[in-house]
C-alpha cells in the first residue's frame, strides 16, 4: 500500500514493514536528509492513521538509518543482499542529490558495512507517538 509518493507498507502475519520507495511512474527524485526524515514522518503519520486492526507491530531495515532516533527499538541482524544492498543502490541512484562524486565514498561505506539496523515497534506504541 502506498502511503505517500516516497513511501509504501507491505504487511504480512500483522508485522508491517515500511520501505522508502519512489513512485515507479516517476522514479528521479530529490531528497536531501532533512527532506527524507520529514517524508518519513509524514509516512508514519498516514500508517498509524490507517486504523489497521491487522497490525501488530511496525518494523524498518535500513543500512544507514537510526530507528532509536524515531523512538523504535533497534537490533541489528546479518544483511541480506536483495533486499539491503541491492535496495540501497536502486534508491540511491534514483536520488539526484546523490549524483555527486563526493557521496560516492557514503554508499560505499554502506555497502561494506556487514549487518542492517531494524527498528521495531508494537503497533499500540506506534499509533500513540505518530497518530493525531
Amino acid at each position: 500500500m502506498r502511503l505517500t509518493r516516497h513511501y509504501t507498507v507491505t504487511i504480512h502475519d500483522g508485522v508491517a514493514v515500511l520501505h522508502h520507495a519512489p513512485h515507479p511512474l516517476w522514479p528521479w527524485y530529490w531528497m536531501d536528509a532533512e527532506r527524507y526524515f520529514r517524508e518519513r514522518k509524514k509516512a508514519y503519520r498516514r500508517l498509524a492513521e490507517s486504523g489497521r486492526p491487522d497490525i501488530r507491530e511496525v518494523r524498518g531495515y535500513s543500512l544507514w538509518i537510526d530507528y532509536a532516533r524515531d523512538g523504535f527499538e533497534q537490533h541489528t541482524e546479518p544483511v541480506r543482499f536483495w533486499r539491503d544492498q541491492m535496495g540501497l543502490i536502486s534508491v540511491w541512484l534514483f536520488n539526484v542529490y546523490n549524483w555527486r562524486t563526493s557521496r560516492v565514498g557514503k554508499l560505499a561505506g554502506l555497502l561494506r558495512k556487514n549487518e542492517v539496523n531494524v527498528g521495531t515497534m508494537d503497533w499500540a506504541t506506534f499509533v500513540r507517538k505518530y497518530g493525531a
